[in-house]
């Protein structure tokens, strides 16, 4: 934390068989660890130690708890931040104004048909997919969607029903989507307040100035991860075609 180190753990079978805590008593000198049971040091700490909430160890920890890491490629797969997600399938069917927001986003990607509620056989509420002129000629949306469709409500959820996430990352998040609902997606995500975003893809239409930083794009490999900036010796300006650039090598090195 600021570069000093908190707390050193090295595990074996799940039990801590060499420690350095220095770093964790200075910050919290009330702390006493001699009923120290396992698991989050840090938590440990937190809850044995008078430590406010403006302190940085909390802070940490309220940080570490908003985090969240999903794939769009599998419907609400997901780590960190709530362990249910038993809203996935429900968000919009008492809000008129989500079903909408939705539907704007579906637009965008060129999927036909406009969403609807309606009650099915049994009674309850199940969006729906109307694909021709008649409330008839309409089919229940989740088992019918495509993959890329599918994937972007996952996404859409997230967005709609966790706006505290401290740090989202998605894994592959535009490899159902065309370049141009990937650039929606980016700008969309970007408009989030008080989260990082951290987005994984192989679309290179996305390098780009108008939608992301050069500071901000990274070339990831089996060795290292490197932002464009420190990838080259060329002063990177807002009138490079950054993609150009990557596909002639230019951050290769």
């Amino acid at each position: 934390m600021n570069g000093n180190c908190i707390a050193k753990l090295r595990y074996s079978s799940m039990t801590i068989i060499e420690s350095e805590l220095s770093g964790l008593k200075e910050l919290a000198p009330t702390l006493d660890l001699s009923f120290y049971m396992g698991g989050s040091m840090i938590r440990q700490a937190l809850s044995n130690a008078m430590l406010g909430l403006e302190h940085s160890l909390h802070k940490m920890m309220v940080f570490v708890s908003r985090m969240l890491w999903f794939r769009a490629l599998d419907d609400a797969m997901h780590i960190g931040y709530r362990s249910s997600t038993d809203d996935y399938y429900n968000i919009m069917l008492e809000d008129d104004s989500v079903q909408k927001e939705f539907q704007n986003l579906l637009d965008n990607a060129g999927v036909a048909g406009k969403i609807m509620v309606r009650e099915g056989s049994d009674g309850k509420k199940i969006l729906y997919n109307k694909i021709g002129k008649t409330i008839k000629e309409s089919v229940p949306f989740f088992p019918t969607a495509s993959s890329g469709t599918k994937a972007l409500y996952t996404l859409f959820y997230w967005y709609k029903t966790a706006p505290d996430i401290s740090l989202m990352c998605v894994d592959e998040f535009d490899a159902y989507y065309h370049f141009e609902l990937s650039e929606t997606i980016v700008d969309l995500l970007s408009k989030l307040p008080n989260t990082q975003v951290l987005l994984t893809s192989h679309n290179t239409n996305l390098l780009t100035n108008n939608l992301i930083r050069p500071d901000c794009l990274f070339v990831l490999t089996p060795e290292k991860l490197t932002s464009f900036t420190n990838a080259t010796k060329r002063e990177l300006r807002e009138g490079h075609n950054l993609e150009r650039l990557y596909m002639g090598g230019e951050f290769n090195g």
